[in-house]
């Protein structure tokens, strides 16, 4: 039968000038734990690895302030642990000393000794991503979109692209019933309903962004309740963390200016046809417009590739930094669909390749027209052109 332990209750802590910092692992382990419950993050979310709450990580924090040669400082001392959890209780997590410099000093050297540790806390900050816009599968749709946007077709593929980077949802339009002979009419409604929810979604996204923006940048006259409003933000304290510690700053920039570029570069664009509303601006539009779009192609489809190679890039640095807890090497459902809708463009080149250009574009248009070849009177083949099939019959 078990005997009984007495277990000393009297022990003097340590004064905050007496504390001897150490163990950076420790530091790490407590202050992740603290930032994840700071930010309302829900137990069940975390993975099986995690150690939220855990009783030990505190009294392993506090081991490694209390100087080796302090009095009945031994891990094998049945009071040991509990004198640190009332060490605890009494000191760290009393108001009384929140505001005096050296409770404030003593946690400015302990979460600098963590975030100094060699990025060691990025991989405790249960920061997942989001496998349905960097998984493997996006990975490849985005570069199969910028493919055909390098080759042709921009406006299908720059659907495509926004579609998928918009979360994946739209690809479920992909499974959609069709009849087997679809007309005009109901692929450009559905184009246009697929355009108006992605520039939805977008606005959305911006206006969601503004306001959160709004709360967290320093405004003049900030006091103490409006510096908690913003802590209490769930996410904000791992993302402020992230961005300080974690993040590649340089890299984030260099997205956001291709991004520029990118607006200024379809600003033209959109003064194209306010131009050409312009009798005296008519001629000096055609005479360069060609040149400009050339150029503004050039310059667009060189952004565009530089862009997706920083998106590997920043996904290989969250691997890197996060690697226990980054899923967007995981495989998702939203990645099939995305992937899915690439379907009917690779079996159009198959069939294409198989059975000719002429012959494939006859495969999709309506019953009754076909594509006819038109000649010069020399001979030479001029163009293709459609043409009524029931009319010729009846010449």
């Amino acid at each position: 039968m078990d005997t009984p332990v007495d277990i000393a209750t009297s022990w003097t802590a340590p004064a905050f000038s007496d504390l001897n910092i150490s163990g950076c692992s420790a530091m790490v382990e407590y202050y992740a734990g603290s930032i994840l419950v700071l930010d309302q993050v829900d137990e069940g979310d975390f993975s099986t690895k995690s150690k939220v709450g855990d009783v030990g990580i505190i009294l392993n924090f506090l081991d490694h302030l209390v100087p080796d040669n302090w009095p009945n400082r031994s891990r094998e001392n049945p009071a040991y642990a509990p004198n640190l959890m009332a060490w605890y209780n009494d000191v760290w997590s009393n108001q009384t000393y929140f505001e005096t410099a050296e409770y404030n000093s003593v946690l400015n050297k302990t979460f600098s000794l963590a975030l100094d540790c060699n990025y060691t806390i990025c991989d405790k900050l249960n920061v997942r991503g989001d496998p349905d816009i960097s998984g493997r599968g996006m990975l490849v749709t985005y570069c199969l979109a910028a493919f055909r946007v390098s080759v042709n077709s921009f406006l299908d593929a720059a659907l495509i692209f926004a579609a998928s980077m918009l979360g994946a949802a739209l690809a479920r339009f992909s499974v959609i019933y069709e009849p087997d002979i679809a007309s005009l009419s109901q692929w450009r409604f559905l184009r246009l309903f697929l355009w108006t929810l992605v520039i939805a979604l977008s606005i959305a996204v911006k206006v969601i962004c503004v306001s959160t923006l709004d709360d967290i940048l320093p405004r003049g006259g900030n006091d103490y309740d409006m510096i908690l409003s913003r802590l209490r933000k769930t996410g904000f304290p791992r993302a402020s963390i992230w961005q300080s510690v974690c993040d590649d700053t340089s890299l984030t920039t260099r997205m956001r200016d291709l991004i520029t570029v990118g607006h200024i570069i379809q600003g033209p664009e959109n003064g194209k046809s306010i131009s050409k509303d312009s009798t005296s601006l008519l001629k000096y539009w055609g005479r360069i417009s060609s040149v400009l779009r050339t150029l503004m192609g050039a310059i667009y489809t060189v952004a565009m590739w530089v862009f997706i190679y920083y998106v590997m890039e920043y996904r290989d640095l969250v691997k890197l930094r996060a690697p226990s807890t980054d899923e967007d090497s995981e495989w998702s459902f939203g990645q099939v669909l995305a992937l899915g809708q690439w379907i009917p463009t690779v079996l159009a080149f198959i069939v294409t390749m198989k059975l000719g250009e002429e012959q494939e574009m006859n495969e999709r248009l309506m019953p009754g027209y076909e594509v006819v070849k038109t000649n010069e009177a020399d001979g030479n083949e001029r163009t293709n052109h459609l043409e009524e099939v029931r009319a010729r019959e009846t010449v």
